[in-house]
């Protein structure tokens, strides 16, 4: 039954947004790499952005736990890793879960956190590695997280509540660095320790290299609200008008193995 519903989904999307269906299932049967997971992406590219669109389909959160069609940066994140870990849907349907959930599919043990559960749990699970520390030029940023910044609804994360160090590359730091960065890896945005909220990391996007170049592809909610490329110096100049101060990347090499 399962199945089923996610084939007549794919269908649904696929001719919504005009995707060659052949081409992806193509994608799909193909070993997990860098390549795969560009290619596979290319096929959300335009998709829109909406905040939250996955959930445990019940319960606190209601929303579909598997959907292709609509992103936010985490989600669009987790399922491009989670289909280009698979041959086919019903697996990355499996696999999201596996990405996104600790232990069960339930709301308490979903990732919540990308500093304090969604990386050290998928860096302990094998999946990633965090790298940045491996690249010149790199600093460390402290954060005390402020549990009163915690909605009534989610006090059940003040277990995870401590102080935690995020290596990032300064954002005038990253262009010299390229060489260094693998393509394919993840990048979180960290930002300035601000007492008045909960994390540094704000956005997740994925990394690409194109004629020694990088470009971020990534679900934006401002200004873009879709799924987009941006270039570096395009990302670094918008960037640096937020008045919560972007300091620079953390970067995630995926274990395409795993």
């Amino acid at each position: 039954m399962f199945f089923r519903s996610v084939v007549v989904w794919l269908f649904i999307v696929c001719v919504v947004f005009g995707f060659d269906t052949t081409k992806l299932n193509q994608s799909l049967n193909t070993k997990p790499s860098p390549v795969k997971l560009q290619n596979i992406s290319n096929f959300f590219l335009n998709s829109p952005y909406i905040f939250s669109p996955l959930g445990e389909g019940k319960g606190i959160d209601t929303d579909t736990r598997f959907r292709i069609d609509k992103f936010d940066c985490t989600t669009f994140v987790e399922t491009m890793l989670a289909l280009t870990m698979s041959i086919n849907i019903a697996q990355a349907k499996q696999n999201l879960d596996i990405i996104r959930y600790s232990g069960k599919v339930d709301f308490k043990y979903r990732r919540h956190l990308p500093a304090l559960m969604w990386k050290p749990q998928l860096i302990s699970f094998g999946l990633l590695e965090d790298i940045t520390k491996n690249i010149k030029d790199f600093t460390t940023i402290i954060k005390k997280p402020n549990k009163k910044q915690l909605t009534n609804d989610m006090k059940f994360l003040s277990n995870f509540l401590e102080t935690y160090s995020i290596d990032y590359i300064p954002l005038d730091k990253i262009e010299q660095n390229i060489p260094n960065i693998p393509n394919g890896s993840i990048v979180n945005v960290v930002r300035t320790n601000n007492n008045k909220k909960l994390m540094t990391i704000t956005h997740q996007m994925l990394l690409f290299k194109k004629e020694g170049k990088i470009f971020f592809r990534h679900a934006s909610s401002n200004p873009y609200k879709k799924v987009v490329d941006e270039d570096l110096k395009s990302f670094i100049k918008r960037v640096s008008k937020f008045k919560w101060k972007v300091v620079g990347i953390n970067i995630l090499k995926i274990n395409y193995d795993k």
